[in-house]
């Protein structure tokens, strides 16, 4: 539950993140941050998510390949890009349970 309140958060940070407004140059900084901030939050979901074995193997490679596609994102200062592939990876594990059944 608390996996999912920190994800639903994490979600609106990143959702109502600075608009056009801003600075292009401001915006691409505090936005990287925002971003890697974001990008840690959703791993360590994926971690505790392998660590109690609720991920099959296709699904943990499908999370890891949009990771590194979203700290690539981030990387290149393209937050919308990041924001979607991260949006992704939460939905997949938002669908997975949050401890195996046996």
């Amino acid at each position: 539950m608390l996996g999912r309140a920190l994800i639903g958060s994490l979600l609106i940070t990143l959702l109502t993140s600075p608009s056009i407004a801003a600075e292009e140059e401001h915006l691409v900084v505090r936005n990287k941050q925002e971003c890697y901030k974001a990008l840690a939050a959703v791993e360590s979901q994926l971690y505790k998510r392998v660590k109690a074995k609720t991920l099959d193997e296709e699904q943990i490679d499908e999370l890891n390949l949009i990771l590194d596609d979203s700290d690539q994102y981030c990387f290149e200062g393209k937050v919308k890009k990041a924001k979607k592939k991260l949006m992704s990876a939460i939905e997949i594990i938002l669908t997975s349970p949050a401890e195996k059944v046996d």
